[in-house]
């Protein structure tokens, strides 16, 4: 592994290879390029592979109890977001995929479970969408069967194909 540096040019870059092969560099504007010589302007991390699957992995020892994730802040005040899986104590599994809201409005708004189950509003869905909270549609719903087990309202119009009970 070689290291260059070039004060004209203000990079940095890392070579493999003899002087042959760039595998990283740090732009003037201290953006970083792994797998480019060129890092995408305003990008502060930017990787570019040729492979067909271009990853980026984060992971815990094994045995970790630690959250693993990538955390989204932005600009605007209670705008910190963790996209991640856990341990088991954000969400009810500890193989669960979140998106989790740290300020603000701080819990887990979604979790995908293991076996696929989606919880919008909750951390332990119970069907294939299981939302907490009041779910609007437009256009058009589609199913094979409704159930409510409390109030089904329904605005504008409605049609049934089959055998509509009420009671």
């Amino acid at each position: 592994i070689s290291l260059y540096a070039q004060a004209s040019g203000g990079f940095i870059k890392f070579i493999t290879n003899g002087f042959n092969v760039e595998r990283m560099r740090i732009d003037s504007a201290g953006n970083v390029g792994i797998g480019t010589a060129s890092p995408m302007s305003g990008r502060p991390l930017h990787v570019f592979s040729n492979s067909p699957s271009t990853l980026i992995r984060a992971e815990n020892a094994a045995g970790s109890s630690n959250n693993v994730g990538f955390e989204l802040v932005g600009g605007a005040a209670n705008a910190s977001w963790i996209l991640g899986t856990n341990r088991g104590d954000i969400t009810a599994n500890a193989d669960d995929l979140f998106i989790y809201k740290q300020t603000g409005t701080p819990g887990a708004k979604v979790t995908i479970q293991d076996n696929g189950n989606v919880g919008i509003g909750m951390t332990n869905p119970n069907d294939t969408l299981d939302v907490n909270g009041t779910v609007v549609a437009s256009g058009t719903v589609r199913g094979g069967s409704v159930v409510s087990d409390d109030t089904l309202t329904v605005f504008g119009n409605a049609s049934v194909s089959g055998t509509l009970t009420a009671t």
